[in-house]
């Protein structure tokens, strides 16, 4: 056997480090085939006229969409009617739930963690509400309830702040302090 052959088979039994890392680029994790977990949260805001929905991390909603229900009635079905019976009201949050999911986020609930943002003032029926509609009926894996005046206080990583919330029915200014 030649020199320059046995030269040739060291070679090619050697993995530089360049080749290691190519490999090793090609794990579950880098292709983003990894469970639901490393998925973005859904952000949910539920207010009385309109609804903002997206992604935890994203700058803006993915959409911002009006607080009812259209299904073919003559006139739109606001969510959380105070007419409407609970058993209504959680069909309505239902049908209402996978529209968001289905038509504007392009996902389905089981496949996200959910973050639902909400007033410190919201009942807590509502709170039950929701949460029942989503784990029972659309099998979302978790569901966090966060206090919008404290999200509000997260992207200037600020532990003391005045919170001024504008909505439709109410104004609320709440004092963060650590």
């Amino acid at each position: 056997m030649s020199h320059s052959g046995s030269s040739t088979a060291r070679s090619s039994g050697r993995r530089s480090v360049s080749s290691l890392s190519t490999a090793s680029r090609f794990d579950a994790l880098s292709l983003g085939v990894s469970g639901a977990d490393n998925r973005q949260p859904v952000v949910i805001e539920i207010g009385t006229k309109l609804t903002k929905v997206g992604y935890a991390g994203e700058f803006v909603p993915r959409a911002i969409v009006r607080t009812q229900l259209i299904d073919g009635t003559p006139t739109p079905v606001y969510l959380f009617d105070t007419k409407m019976t609970p058993k209504e009201q959680y069909r309505t949050l239902v049908k209402f739930l996978k529209q968001v999911f289905f038509r504007n986020l392009l996902t389905v609930a089981k496949d996200r963690r959910i973050v639902i943002v909400e007033s410190v003032l919201e009942p807590t029926e509502r709170r039950h509400l929701m949460a029942r509609a989503l784990f029972e009926a659309l099998d979302a894996p978790s569901v966090l309830f966060a206090p919008s005046h404290l999200l509000a206080t997260f992207p200037f990583a600020a532990s003391n702040a005045l919170v001024v919330d504008i909505g439709f029915k109410e104004a609320l200014v709440i004092p963060v302090h650590s």
